[in-house]
C-alpha cells in the first residue's frame, strides 16, 4: 500500500475510503505511459494506480481512473467539465476519459444529493526542475530523509520525466539514496539513481557543525539545498 520512499498507492486510499479515516474522496489514475500494459493483481494488490494527473507526451491517451469513497456517488469533472456522475460500488467509482493536462477534480455526494468533500489533481507546468525538500528539521547525528524529485514550476511532481541524478552531500553523510522502482539492478549505496515517476529519496545522517549542504544535478537539471541544522537537539552541543 505504501511504497519504499513512503508514497501511499490506491490500496492506502481505498482502505482509508472503506475505514471512513477520508472527508474526501481519493483519487487515482492508471499511469498513462503504461496504459497499453495488462495489470496484474494479486490478494494485497489490486491496483497499479497512483495519484497523479501529470504525464507529458501522453496527450490524448486513454486515461483509466478510479474514485475511492464511502458516500453514494461520486463526480469527476475535468478541466471544469464533467466526465459523469456514478454511483460508488464497495467504495469505489471508475471513470475513463482521454488524457488532457490540467485538473482533475472528484465530488463526492451522499445518498441525498448533498456534496460531501472533493479533491483534485493537477499537471505540473513550466519547466522542469529538481525539488529538494527534506521531510523534517536537521538535527545533529540524526538521519534525514529528503525527498528529491523532478517538478513543474509549480512544485508539482512530473509523473512521466525521470532521469538518473547524482546527490552529495556536505555537513553529514549520505547513507542510501534511490527510488521506489522495484525492478532495478541500480544500487542505493552510490549516490546515483534514476528517479521512478518523478521521485526518489535520500536518507542522511546529518554532521555536527551548524550546516547540511545537499548537492544534486542530472537531467540537464541542477539544485542545491542548503539546510541550518537546528538547535534544538540536545545532542548537538
Amino acid at each position: 500500500m505504501i511504497n519504499i520512499i513512503g508514497d501511499p498507492g490506491g490500496e492506502a486510499l481505498y482502505n482509508k475510503a472503506v475505514w471512513g479515516l477520508s472527508d474526501k474522496p481519493g483519487i487515482e489514475v492508471r499511469p498513462l505511459n503504461r496504459d497499453a500494459d495488462k495489470a496484474y493483481k494479486s490478494a494485497w494488490r489490486g491496483t497499479d494506480a497512483i495519484p497523479s494527473w501529470s504525464w507529458r507526451g501522453c496527450e490524448g491517451r486513454k486515461a483509466l481512473i478510479e474514485v475511492y469513497s464511502s458516500d453514494a456517488e461520486v463526480e469527476l469533472f475535468l478541466n471544469g467539465i464533467s466526465i459523469g456522475r456514478n454511483s460508488t460500488e464497495e467504495y469505489k467509482s471508475c471513470f475513463e476519459t482521454t488524457y488532457q493536462a490540467g485538473t482533475l477534480e472528484a465530488v463526492a455526494y451522499d445518498i441525498q444529493g448533498n456534496e460531501t468533500g472533493r479533491s483534485s489533481l493537477t499537471s505540473a507546468k513550466g519547466d522542469l526542475r529538481i525539488s529538494v525538500c527534506p521531510e523534517t528539521k536537521a538535527y545533529a547525528g540524526k538521519l534525514l530523509y529528503v525527498n528529491i524529485d523532478i517538478c513543474g514550476e509549480d512544485g508539482i511532481v512530473e509523473s512521466n520525466a525521470d532521469a538518473e541524478l547524482t546527490v552529495s552531500v556536505a555537513g553529514g553523510e549520505l547513507l542510501g539514496y534511490g527510488s521506489a522502482n522495484s525492478r532495478t539492478e541500480e544500487s542505493y549505496l552510490r549516490g546515483k539513481f534514476t528517479t521512478y515517476r518523478g521521485r526518489s529519496q535520500a536518507i542522511i545522517r546529518v554532521g555536527g557543525g551548524e550546516k547540511l549542504e545537499i548537492f544534486v544535478q542530472g537531467g540537464g537539471m541542477r539544485s542545491s539545498s542548503g539546510i541550518k541544522i537546528s538547535s534544538e537537539d540536545a545532542g548537538w552541543r
